[in-house]
């Protein structure tokens, strides 16, 4: 996760002193059982157009970087600059960007049951540790599969 504010300031000895830009990076995050019902509750009560807060907590072993901008040196800078949040998205005015090529499903499902065909105990074996897997790092106590 990398996360991007302009205009940084420290307060240092009790005089403010300008950073300027900060990417913060953060390997892994999770969001706790608290945040997301709040989440929850704040979309249900979302108006069209507003903003939500979300709060990722970072894991215990992954701890969060502060890449300033202005005091790297310039290849490493001009390497972040080039991350997506720097990065201007263009205005797509094609509707036919936006339209996904036809799939036909049946051939998708003849290369699914072929692989399927192949070692059907190996299979069934993933799929049962898979819905064990899956049961497990739920964050609501509710099963997947029964």
């Amino acid at each position: 996760m990398a996360l991007h504010f302009e205009g940084e300031v420290v307060k240092i000895l009790g005089s403010n002193v300008p950073l300027g830009p900060v990417t913060l990076f953060c390997a892994r995050s999770f969001i706790t059982k608290n945040d997301l019902n709040k989440l929850r509750r704040d979309v249900k009560m979302a108006a069209p157009g507003s903003y939500l807060k979300i709060k990722f907590t970072p894991f215990e072993e992954c701890p969060i970087e502060a890449r300033y901008i202005q005091w790297l040196p310039k290849d490493e800078a001009e390497a972040i600059r080039k991350l997506p949040m720097y990065v201007e998205a263009e205005r797509v005015d094609n509707d036919d960007q936006w339209t996904l090529p036809q799939i036909n499903p049946d051939a998708v499902i003849a290369l699914l049951k072929s692989w399927y065909d192949d070692d059907v105990d190996e299979q069934k074996d993933s799929w049962e540790r898979l819905k064990v897997s899956l049961d497990e790092d739920r964050l609501s106590n509710r099963k997947l599969f029964q």
